[in-house]
């Protein structure tokens, strides 16, 4: 990390970060470097899976982000930068043809005690990492980026079906068989075909 900041608990989810000073508008807040992360195709994922207790394995699949057909571990505390759509502060320069495309700056003026987000939507699609995500009972940055913030906020359920996620912050998993989940709305039944 490039600016002061803490880790502490998140009103959003887990622990987040948050930042110590004022942060101007454009400041490198994180350096995407060898020593900052580490990449993995979907071989190398899967080994590095491999012997990780349930626990540990989701804990690496919900801190880890998808980018370029790669999967990327952020190996500093940047592991804990939290998604907002509305509230995003952080992420590529804010000003064309500067930064690096990889490394995230303030997009405004950060406050003191304001926790740094970024829009996890922004990242790739990996349909074999969405996978594992599924079959370890994990959430990707990806569906995380995919469900408004006001559903989350309101502890919602959500599935990730291919490409889009459906949100249903009361509804309940009624039917998966033959590639199609079948949400109940209430009144209303939404049907999605993978």
């Amino acid at each position: 990390m490039q600016v002061a900041y803490e880790v502490k608990s998140s009103s959003i989810a887990g622990r987040g970060l948050f930042a110590t000073v004022p942060i101007p508008r454009g400041t490198l807040i994180w350096k995407y470097s060898d020593k900052s992360v580490c990449t993995y195709n979907e071989v190398s994922f899967q080994d590095k899976l491999t012997g990780l207790s349930k626990a540990e394995a989701i804990e690496l699949l919900e801190h880890v982000y998808t980018w370029q057909g790669k999967v990327v571990e952020i190996l500093d505390d940047a592991k804990y930068w939290n998604h907002s759509r509305t509230a995003q502060n952080t992420g590529n320069h804010p000003d064309e043809g500067r930064g690096d495309g990889v490394s995230s700056y303030a997009l405004r003026d950060i406050a003191a005690g304001e926790e740094l987000l970024d829009d996890y939507a922004a990242y790739d699609l990996l349909p074999w990492f969405e996978t594992l995500c599924q079959q370890h009972g994990a959430s990707s940055c990806l569906a995380q980026g995919q469900v408004p913030d006001i559903y989350r906020s309101a502890g919602a359920c959500f599935v990730l079906c291919t490409v889009q996620a459906l949100q249903c912050p009361f509804g309940s998993i009624l039917n998966d068989f033959e590639g199609r989940v079948e949400l109940s709305l209430g009144v209303a039944a939404a049907t999605l075909a993978r």
